[in-house]
């Protein structure tokens, strides 16, 4: 998560490998509490394995946080 702040704009990225076509990808960010941060479909970027969720809301509590 290393281009997560937890601001607007930023994002989460995630490389898969699989022996087959991955068509879809969907990432829930959660506090440490469980409770959701937000969730939504990733966008494969063209020509490559690495798909980026772009975040919509504010998180203030990023230490712990599940992707």
């Amino acid at each position: 998560m290393n281009h997560y702040t937890g601001q607007p704009g930023s994002y989460i990225q995630i490389r898969t490998v699989a022996d087959f076509e991955v068509k879809e990808v969907t990432v829930t960010n959660q506090n440490t509490d469980g409770t959701q941060v937000e969730s939504g479909s990733v966008t494969l970027r063209e020509g490559s394995m690495w798909w980026r969720y772009t975040a919509t809301v504010v998180n203030d509590l990023l230490e712990g946080d599940k992707t």
